[in-house]
C-alpha cells in the first residue's frame, strides 16, 4: 500500500488504520506519515561525493580562510581539509543510524525488545538481582519472567530438579532461596502482571520518543560514532593550535622582524659610549693653583634602593647609563639578529631578562660610585 506524503493535519488526508505488522496494533495516521517520511530519507538519502575534487575545494576554502605562508602550514591547512571531511562523513553516518533507529520502532519495536532480554538474560546466573531488576523495567522482560515463573508453577516443587530450584532462586533474585510453594509463585505472577501494567504506559512514551527520533539510547554504534567524532575534533584542534607555534621555517620571518627593530634601536644615541664613561675612573681633583673646576650638581644622598627606580641626574654620562639599565627588554626576533642560537623563545626571554638585570646592576655600581665620590 502507498501512502501520502501530507501531515494527519492536512486537508483532505485520511490516512487508514493499517496494521505495521501482520497480527500488532495497527498505527495511527499521524504514525503511518512519520513511518512514511523516515523510511524515503533511507531509501533514497542524499549522497555526497568524496572525490579528490571536493577535497581540492574544501582545501582552497580552508587555504582562503587560514592564508599559510610556507609549506608547513599549507601540510597543515590540508590536514584540516581532510578532518573536515571525515567530521561531516561521520555527522551523515549518524544521521542515517538515527533514521534506522527511528523505523525500526514502527515495525519492529517487539522484535528488538526480546532481543534486548533475552541478551541481558544471560548474566542472570552471575548478577541475579541485578538482572532481575533489569527486566522488569520492559514488558518483554516481565513477560520473560512470567514465562519461566508458569513453568515451574506447572510442576510441584517437591519435584523440582536442581536446575529448577537454582531457577526458582534466580527469578527471586536470590543465590539460593528455601523451597517454594504454588501458593508463592501464584503471587509472584500476580504481583509481575500487575506491574507490566505500569510499565507498558512508560514502554510506550519511550517508543514515541525513539520513533520521533527524541532518543539516544537504543541508536546501536551511536556511542562509538561519536568517540570517532570527538577524536577527529581533537586532531583538528592540534593542528590548527600548530599555526601559532614557531616552526624553523618561520626563522626568516623573525630574522626580518629583528632587522627591523634593530633599526629602531640605532636611532637611539650610543649608549655604549655612555657606559664606558660611566665606568672610566674619574679626574684627580685640580691643585689651587689651577682653574676651580666647574661646580658639579649635587647628588642625592638618599639610600639606594635595588627595587625602586631611580631618577635621572643631571650628569652628562649618568643619565645614558641609567637609560641603558633602564631600557626596556628586548624581544626576541632583536636576539635573533644579535645572534642568539636559543634553542626557542623562551630561551631569548630568559636572555633578555639576564642582560637588563646585568646592566641595572652596572648602572646602579656606577652611580653608587658617583655619590661616593661627591660626599
Amino acid at each position: 500500500m502507498v501512502y501520502v506524503d501530507l501531515p494527519p493535519e492536512s486537508a483532505g488526508h485520511q490516512a487508514p488504520l493499517v496494521p505495521s505488522h501482520p497480527g500488532r496494533e495497527p498505527l495511527s495516521p499521524r504514525r503511518v506519515w512519520r513511518r512514511e517520511t523516515v523510511l524515503r530519507q533511507l531509501v533514497n538519502p542524499t549522497v555526497v561525493a568524496e572525490s579528490a575534487e571536493l577535497l581540492e575545494q574544501q582545501f582552497v576554502d580552508i587555504h582562503a580562510a587560514f592564508q599559510p605562508r610556507n609549506g608547513w602550514q599549507d601540510w597543515l591547512t590540508s590536514m584540516i581539509a581532510t578532518l573536515m571531511l571525515r567530521i561531516n562523513r561521520a555527522e551523515r553516518i549518524e544521521r542515517k543510524l538515527r533514521d534506522w533507529t527511528s523505523y525500526r520502532a514502527f515495525d519492529f519495536w517487539e522484535d528488538d525488545q526480546q532481543l534486548a532480554v533475552e541478551t541481558i538474560a544471560l548474566k542472570i546466573a552471575k548478577e541475579p538481582a541485578r538482572v532481575v531488576r533489569k527486566l522488569r523495567e520492559t514488558p518483554a522482560g516481565i513477560d520473560w519472567l512470567m514465562t519461566r515463573w508458569r513453568a515451574l508453577e506447572r510442576v510441584e516443587p517437591r519435584d523440582w530438579t536442581d536446575e529448577q530450584h537454582e531457577l526458582a532462586a534466580r527469578l527471586v533474585g536470590r543465590d539460593a532461596v528455601d523451597p517454594l510453594t504454588r501458593d508463592f509463585i501464584g503471587s509472584q505472577l500476580a504481583e509481575l502482571a500487575n506491574h507490566r501494567a505500569r510499565v507498558e504506559e512508560a514502554d510506550a512514551i519511550i517508543r514515541g520518543l525513539v520513533e520521533a527520533d527524541l532518543h539516544d539510547d537504543g541508536v546501536p554504534g551511536l556511542t562509538r560514532l561519536r568517540r570517532y567524532v570527538r577524536s577527529l575534533q581533537r586532531q583538528m584542534t592540534w593542528y590548527v593550535d600548530q599555526f601559532h607555534v614557531e616552526h624553523p621555517d618561520r626563522r626568516d620571518d623573525l630574522i626580518r622582524q629583528s632587522e627591523t627593530a634593530s633599526r629602531d634601536l640605532l636611532r637611539e644615541p650610543n649608549r655604549r659610549e655612555a657606559n664606558r664613561s660611566c665606568t672610566e675612573p674619574r679626574p684627580e681633583p685640580r691643585s689651587a693653583e689651577t682653574k676651580p673646576a666647574e661646580p658639579v650638581d649635587e647628588v642625592p644622598t638618599e639610600p639606594v634602593r635595588e627595587n625602586d627606580e631611580t631618577k635621572p641626574l643631571e650628569s652628562t654620562a649618568l643619565p645614558a647609563a641609567l637609560a641603558e639599565a633602564m631600557w626596556p627588554t628586548i624581544s626576541a626576533p632583536v636576539l635573533v639578529a644579535q645572534g642568539f642560537s636559543g634553542e626557542s623563545e623562551s630561551d631569548a626571554r630568559r636572555q633578555v631578562r639576564r642582560r637588563k638585570a646585568k646592566r641595572r646592576r652596572a648602572a646602579l655600581a656606577c652611580l653608587g660610585g658617583l655619590r661616593a665620590s661627591g660626599a
